[in-house]
């Protein structure tokens, strides 16, 4: 038989715990983690590749190894000393073509003029500036030549700029023309209108030649009342008075206006007023109004039913939208580039060749089934009875 000791028993078999015997709990160790610290950026001997990790306060970056490690100084001490990053130090040595401070001073460079062209596009299209305008802002900016530190004095509100334009710019711009037309010859351009305040005014141009250059500057503009020729006449006489410009009978050489009555009339006009004071004086009428006014008597010739279609055409799709749409898939379903209609006007000059050659031009080429089928169009029928009736008309 086997005998145990109560030691050897108390081994083998558990002891429930009675009334008198109490659990000892062992006290909680707190682990200490150490914290990134500043400070290590300036050692020289950790300021190249150490830097704050994004894992946490406890953690250090190491720029060589790219990698993230946990410690405090001791664990700085102890990767600095690794094989891995003393492997990867003596690699970094060599400066990678993409790292050289000119190539990365390049693009910050790229990106800054990117971020400049944005800004000046974002501020034509805020202010609504028309986008011709940009040819001529990017060379003012660039001519601009001030330190960083007097640029931010620079001010120009509207009211500096307002006051600017007014009583620097444009009258010293006026004092120079006026004294240049006292001592030098020039020509003077005049057309009358009325603006939408219902206001007449008269517009006067002057024709220098400069170094020989020849040059039109805008001179000045003057209320009209009445616009007879006496009253035109009695204004710029006036003018040129008032801002002692007496010599402008003999530095006045040439005369350019309108084709009106009032400005080109043979018995009483303006032209012929500045006749009876300088007879040497040379006149041009308007070349344009000329052509137009021939131009017109030229269509007379032709049938009227011609402009009569024109009208009737744009006055069709004008007044409704649902017909404009469908002219204009219409024009998509032909693979042609859509056009808006033009309107024949009495006022514009040579508007029926423009109306006539967008409407027709269009024709030429929406009407496929016809070019294919070698059937004439509409538009090549009209031309022929348009060329038969001029040539009916000659040899009447």
């Amino acid at each position: 038989m086997d005998y145990q000791t109560d030691s050897e028993t108390d081994l083998d078999t558990p002891q429930e715990p009675t009334a008198s015997t109490s659990v000892v709990k062992k006290p909680k160790t707190w682990l200490y983690e150490h914290k990134y610290q500043k400070v290590w950026e300036s050692n020289p001997k950790y300021s190249k590749w150490i830097s704050h990790s994004k894992k946490g306060i406890v953690y250090f970056h190491c720029k060589v190894c790219l990698c993230d490690c946990k410690g405090g100084l001791s664990a700085v001490i102890k990767h600095n000393k690794s094989k891995k990053h003393n492997q990867n130090s003596t690699n970094m040595k060599v400066t990678s073509v993409f790292d050289m401070p000119s190539l990365t001073k390049s693009k910050e460079v790229i990106e800054n003029i990117k971020t400049t062209e944005i800004r000046i596009a974002s501020f034509v299209a805020e202010h609504n500036i028309p986008i011709n305008v940009t040819d001529h802002l990017v060379k003012l900016i660039s001519s601009i030549k001030l330190e960083p530190n007097n640029l931010a004095k620079l001010t120009c509100d509207r009211t500096k700029c307002t006051s600017i334009i007014n009583n620097v710019i444009g009258a010293t711009g006026f004092d120079d023309l006026v004294q240049y037309i006292k001592n030098n010859k020039f020509s003077l351009l005049v057309d009358e209108s009325t603006d939408i305040s219902a206001v007449k005014n008269l517009a006067l141009v002057v024709r220098l030649c400069d170094n020989y250059k020849v040059d039109d500057q805008f001179l000045t503009l003057l209320p009209v009342a009445n616009a007879t020729a006496n009253n035109i006449y009695q204004v710029i006489t006036n003018f040129f008075n008032s801002h002692n410009i007496k010599a402008y009978k003999s530095n006045l050489i040439g005369f350019a206006a309108d084709g009106a009555n009032t400005m080109m009339g043979n018995k009483h006009s303006l032209k012929s007023l500045l006749i009876n004071d300088i007879p040497q004086l040379f006149v041009l009428k308007c070349v344009c109004h000329s052509l137009a006014l021939c131009a017109e008597y030229a269509c007379r010739k032709l049938p009227d039913e011609i402009e009569k279609m024109l009208r009737d055409i744009y006055t069709y799709f004008s007044h409704s939208f649902k017909r404009q749409h469908e002219f204009e898939e219409f024009q998509h379903f032909f693979d042609v580039k859509p056009h808006k209609l033009l309107q024949l006007s009495c006022t514009r000059w040579l508007s029926l060749l423009m109306v006539w050659c967008r409407e027709f031009s269009n024709g030429r080429t929406n009407i496929h089934d016809e070019a294919r089928s070698g059937r004439p169009s509409v538009s090549d029928d009209l031309q022929e009875q348009v060329e038969s009736e001029l040539r009916e008309d000659i040899r009447a």
